[in-house]
């Protein structure tokens, strides 16, 4: 929960959640109560049928959002995990800002002014994070925060994860999932059978469906293996959010690595924490965000 209250060395109105309690302005520690009960997002069946009763939906299809206020580029680090310093005193390597795509209707950038921030459905903080309308959001979704120089991102045990934008080349792991078009995977290593031991590693990828359930499987067993709408090894005309030829899945010694061949709608791979550079491109719930330093 992100409520306000009047801090008692500076006596400033702040806002604070179970997960932020030093006063923005001042950096004294808050006394707040801790532990948070709506970490995991349930959505219930009014929610699904508003979001489309597609958990992992395209963001096409939520409802309109409201126009959120304009954030002044002011922004605050901190200097010992704890307390957030003036943005006079912070390196400019640490004045991270994130541009949310909100399609026709241009971006919006939010400042990261706060040593640890939130982005989520309910507990968003500040609370230019908090994004209500986006129902793929968990209430406390994904956490911010400054180490050594730049911005980290980790998922709060979300729902349904954060993602990172494939540029080129991304190495996977096993039991990772993958976002191409409107369509979720989980990427699997095949354990060798007494057939085909010493042969090639073999894996594939699971189609996830809209409840969570686990679909069809492509194999990925030669050297290259496309996914597209039009052509490619396995190809899914149904989906308009897939290019001609999307994604090439590839082995070199042992280690299977994902090439994004789509412009138009990028390939997605989940990521459990990572620090951001500049440039990178994230999708949280619904929301395309990329990461700029100033």
């Amino acid at each position: 929960m992100t409520r306000k209250v009047e801090c008692e060395s500076c006596h400033e109105l702040v806002y604070i959640s179970d997960y932020h309690s030093n006063c923005s302005q001042c950096g004294k520690r808050l006394l707040v109560p801790r532990g948070s009960e709506t970490r995991r997002a349930v959505m219930s069946d009014a929610e699904a049928a508003e979001a489309g009763g597609d958990v992992f939906a395209h963001r096409d299809g939520l409802p309109e959002p409201a126009v959120m206020e304009s954030v002044p580029l002011v922004e605050y680090g901190q200097d010992d995990g704890r307390s957030p310093m003036p943005a006079d005193d912070l390196p400019r390597s640490l004045r991270a800002v994130l541009v949310v795509e909100r399609g026709e209707r241009g971006f919006e950038r939010h400042a990261m002014r706060e040593a640890n921030s939130i982005l989520g459905r309910t507990e968003g903080f500040p609370s230019d994070l908090n994004i209500p309308f986006d129902h793929l959001l968990s209430a406390a979704h994904a956490m911010f925060s400054y180490s050594g120089g730049k911005l980290v991102v980790r998922d709060n045990d979300s729902l349904n994860g954060i993602y990172l934008k494939v540029e080129r080349q991304a190495l996977l792991r096993d039991g990772q999932r993958i976002r191409m078009g409107s369509m979720v995977f989980r990427f699997e290593i095949l354990a060798p059978t007494i057939e085909n031991r010493g042969e090639r590693p073999a894996a594939q990828l699971v189609a996830i469906g809209d409840g969570g359930e686990d679909g069809s499987a492509c194999r990925l067993t030669g050297e290259k293996t496309v996914i597209g709408r039009e052509s490619g090894t396995y190809t899914f005309p149904g989906d308009r959010l897939l290019s001609a030829r999307h994604a090439q899945f590839a082995t070199a010694d042992g280690v299977f690595k994902v090439e994004n061949l789509s412009q138009a709608n990028g390939t997605f791979v989940q990521i459990d924490e990572r620090v951001l550079e500049q440039g990178d491109t994230l999708l949280i719930g619904a929301q395309i965000i990329r990461v700029e330093y100033e």
